[in-house]
């Protein structure tokens, strides 16, 4: 009888490990990846009415990438912007934004699992991703002397740092970005989860001494999700020239909306 209550009870405790241990699994991954909702009605719907948005789609070492380009000019040479959004972003989140920044195109796309995107997010995928997406603008979209400006926002700022690292653009734009994941993410969790079930980093810091281009950041001192002190230790290991824009008032997910953003955006795109 006591053997047996021992069994049930190692088979309680069992239970429970594989429990905490699939629930600090999901944890660490949602702490990176939250695909949002994307409702195809009210975005095809959208595409449609604005001519100068268009979907697209891209094949990426075994995915199928789902996106949008802005085209607000057809100047030849016209600026070109890429831009890689947050952990909960729809690519078309801040297609308004864009479409009112008239001086430049863009190109924006979600990530794998993202949108209509096929397959699994993780660091390298994004890095790999971000690559095809550049050299396809290139290819299909920019001229020859189309200047490039890549931008990222929180997720998607260590994205834009590390694409940034190896094709020097002639501006990037980080909002709410971080010096790592893993900085990021001991907010949130102990070190010795994080060694264990944390395999990502998107380490920007060690990445951003390979950028000479100027950098301009937007960042929220009300930044809950992000909190400032990383994005300001991401800023002070930055070469010049470099800008930090402190934008009052507005919520993490607010940045890229915002009248500053915008304002900056316009003068500094030529």
């Amino acid at each position: 009888m006591k053997c047996k209550k021992l069994m049930i009870a190692a088979g309680i405790i069992a239970g429970l490990l594989i429990i905490i241990v699939v629930t600090l699994m999901i944890l660490s991954r949602a702490l990176i990846y939250v695909p949002a909702p994307y409702n195809k009605t009210d975005v095809q719907a959208k595409v449609a009415a604005d001519p100068a948005i268009d979907e697209i789609f891209l094949d990426a070492d075994g995915a199928r990438l789902h996106g949008y380009v802005i085209t607000n000019t057809e100047s030849e040479n016209a600026p070109w912007a890429v831009y890689f959004g947050g952990q909960g972003d729809e690519a078309f989140r801040y297609a308004d934004t864009f479409r009112e920044i008239k001086n430049c195109n863009f190109v924006m796309f979600n990530y794998r699992g993202y949108g209509l995107s096929t397959g699994t997010p993780t660091e390298q995928t994004l890095f790999a991703d971000a690559e095809t997406i550049y050299q396809d603008m290139k290819k299909t979209y920019m001229d020859r002397e189309s200047p490039l400006y890549i931008m990222g926002f929180s997720l998607g700022s260590g994205v834009a740092v590390s694409l940034a690292s190896t094709h020097q653009p002639k501006m990037l734009f980080l909002s709410a970005p971080y010096d790592s994941v893993r900085s990021v993410a001991r907010n949130y969790l102990p070190d010795f989860v994080l060694s264990i079930f944390l395999h990502e980093d998107f380490d920007s810091l060690s990445r951003i001494k390979n950028i000479t281009c100027p950098v301009l950041v937007f960042a929220t001192p009300e930044d809950h999700v992000i909190k400032l002190k990383h994005t300001q230790t991401l800023f002070n290991a930055m070469s010049e020239p470099k800008q930090l824009f402190l934008v009052p008032d507005v919520k993490h997910w607010e940045i890229v909306s915002s009248n500053i953003f915008s304002a900056v955006s316009r003068e500094q795109i030529r």
